[in-house]
């Protein structure tokens, strides 16, 4: 089974250290685990989307980055999914810069916007194109749909538990189930929260307006694993290797980007 890890900026170090931990001592995981990409977005990229990653990054840097993933046989996988861009947002040349760098026929970009979607799939076709949770689609036949289209398509988590639902996913290797969301289940303002953290991502690094200071204090960001494992929405390592196993689901997103670590 493939998991996705959480992130290739911040928690670079974290998950170099894990895939070599894996390689050398297999005993230590589950015999299942295999490590699919690193996901995450080089800071200040405003077509990142889903969480802030501020600062700026650079060019030596980004390929430094990107070749130290790749040279282990692991793809970058872009989480490019601010829904909020313009055409004027296409022609970022940093954000291009990054997929100059990453253009090598191994790596994947997360899409939303159908703007950036269309110039990414024109200009970068050698590249994975992925459906993103954020999109918060659960209408069953549109994500049949959308297995077509796309490399994979992540499911909105809180379709999880929902078995009834998820048989009637026609293609499930196509699909990724995000595990362990940190967002409480049917969150009233998760829109709200994606809207406003695509804003401040598209204007980071001048003055954040007070209207999208309002998810400062959201418990999300104080939580860590333990404090969501009594969601309904989390998966266990049983469920997954027993149940969804079961169904033909192989690909498994754990989400972290902007969870504290100390490397």
């Amino acid at each position: 089974m493939n998991f996705y890890l959480p992130d290739f900026t911040r928690h670079l170090n974290l998950n170099l250290y894990i895939i070599q931990l894996l390689r050398e001592h297999p005993e230590y995981f589950y015999d299942y685990i295999n490590i699919g990409a690193i996901y995450g977005a080089f800071g200040g990229s405003i077509w990142n989307g889903g969480r802030v990653i501020p600062g700026i990054v650079s060019k030596p840097k980004v390929k430094e980055t990107i070749e130290q993933i790749n040279n282990l046989n692991i793809p970058i996988r872009f989480t490019y999914t601010n829904h909020l861009l313009t055409e004027e947002d296409l022609h970022d040349k940093y954000c291009n810069m990054t997929l100059d760098i990453a253009n090598n026929g191994m790596n994947e970009i997360i899409v939303n916007s159908l703007i950036l979607e269309n110039y990414l799939r024109e200009k970068y076709p050698n590249f994975k194109y992925i459906l993103s949770t954020t999109r918060c689609e659960r209408n069953i036949e549109k994500i049949n749909e959308a297995t077509k289209n796309y490399d994979l398509v992540v499911l909105d988590y809180r379709d999880n538990k929902n078995l009834s639902f998820l048989m009637n996913i026609e293609d499930k290797q196509k699909i990724e189930i995000l595990i362990n969301a940190y967002c409480n289940p049917d969150c009233p303002r998760r829109k709200e929260h994606y809207d406003t953290l695509a804003r401040i991502q598209l204007n980071y690094g001048e003055n954040i307006p007070e209207q999208d200071r309002k998810f400062d204090n959201c418990p999300t960001y104080g939580r860590n694993i333990y404090d969501i494992l009594h969601f309904p929405t989390v998966l266990s390592n049983e469920e997954i290797q027993n149940t969804y196993s079961s169904m033909n689901f192989s690909n498994f997103k754990i989400e972290g980007r902007t969870i504290s670590t100390v490397d």
